[in-house]
């Protein structure tokens, strides 16, 4: 695994900071001696030089991967530790599900310490533990669902994937699925569309171009790209391409190909293409009924968005009559409060007036 850590941010603090050879030393003598006591307080504080050195959660330190680290007691024990010798402190962050998720900070100048430690295996495996433990915890999903897990877990994993080169599997997948949540809470910077194009670069070379993963990752760069209205012509060809791709290898009515012909259609809409978005939307919301049933999730997006077709189009009645459907059963199955639903209502609250 090639390493990119930070190297202009560590050897401008080496440079400009008359004390960083004495805390380099200091430090080093302090996770010697932690060694000796707790070997896991010393491993776990040496992991988490590899992600944001703010709001650092439990789950990452409990979920390390070392013997030992999964028990609550230990890893307590060896958190316990580091705070003791005034490494570590204790912070608060959101509530993610009943509890409030435990979250510890490092001082910045033992962060930039960190990167001076080991030697370049040590700091391989380390950063090998750190994908490990981000992958085993973080949201699997970038939909409403996980966003507050993902407002606690982001930071890090923002860190971790600028840190790294793209050599493997496992960075691919986090930066997939943070490409995700980012198109989902609709980041319009670059950071989200790199993400996706790493993603589709690495799963394309080690797994295939025709790989289901490589698919996935190239429709969320399809829609980052719509989203940011930034190519829109290049959404399209990548759209077009996807779709064939994905009927010729699961069939039209396969899972994959029905999201990737909505999020094609959502490129029509952007380019004003209002007939060939009607006509992908009218296909894929016969499929989804017949699948699926008219109350399902899925089933109820084809609807929203073939409603805004209808009204770009002028057919006012058509639109209201499909959106009114989509508001009533995403506010039984999603929840009123859900963005989702509101934007439904919102529409609705307008267009009656049109």
């Amino acid at each position: 695994m090639e390493l990119l850590i930070c190297p202009s941010t560590s050897t401008n603090f080496r440079r400009l900071n008359p004390y960083a050879e004495i805390a380099i030393s200091t430090l080093s003598i302090a996770l010697d001696e932690i060694k000796e006591q707790i070997p896991l307080a010393a491993f776990l504080m040496r992991m988490m030089a590899y992600i944001d050195r703010i709001n650092i959660p439990y789950e990452f330190l409990a979920r390390s991967g070392v013997d030992g680290s999964r028990d609550d007691i230990l890893t307590d024990d060896a958190i316990f530790t580091l705070q003791r010798f005034s490494l570590l402190d204790a912070t608060t962050s959101d509530v993610i599900g009943d509890q409030q998720e435990r979250t510890y900070e490092i001082n910045s100048t033992i962060y930039n310490v960190m990167r001076f430690i080991d030697s370049a295996e040590e700091n391989a495996f380390s950063a090998a533990q750190a994908v490990n433990a981000l992958l085993s915890f973080m949201p699997r999903s970038g939909d409403f669902e996980c966003w507050k897990a993902w407002r606690v877990y982001f930071p890090c994993v923002n860190v971790l994937v600028d840190n790294f080169s793209e050599d493997n599997l496992d960075i691919a997948e986090i930066c997939s699925t943070t490409a995700w949540y980012m198109e989902r809470i609709n980041d319009r910077s670059a950071k989200p569309i790199s993400l996706a194009e790493r993603s589709v670069e690495v799963r394309a070379r080690l797994l295939g171009g025709e790989d289901r993963k490589t698919l996935i990752s190239i429709d969320i760069l399809m829609q980052l790209l719509t989203n940011n209205c930034n190519n829109l012509e290049m959404a399209e060809e990548i759209g077009r391409k996807l779709v064939e791709t994905q009927s010729r290898l699961y069939g039209e009515e396969a899972e994959l190909t029905l999201i990737s012909m909505g999020n094609i259609a959502v490129v029509y809409h952007k380019m004003k293409k209002w007939e060939e978005a009607e006509h992908l939307e009218a296909k894929t919301l016969e499929i989804r009924r017949k699948i699926l049933g008219e109350g399902h999730q899925e089933t109820l997006t084809v609807m929203h968005n073939l409603a805004i077709t209808y009204k770009a189009q002028g057919r006012m009645k058509e639109a209201i009559e499909l959106e009114q459907k989509a508001f009533e059963g995403r506010a039984r199955v999603l929840g009123k409060d859900h963005p989702w639903t509101k934007q439904c209502a919102k529409h609705l609250a307008a267009w009656r007036y049109i």
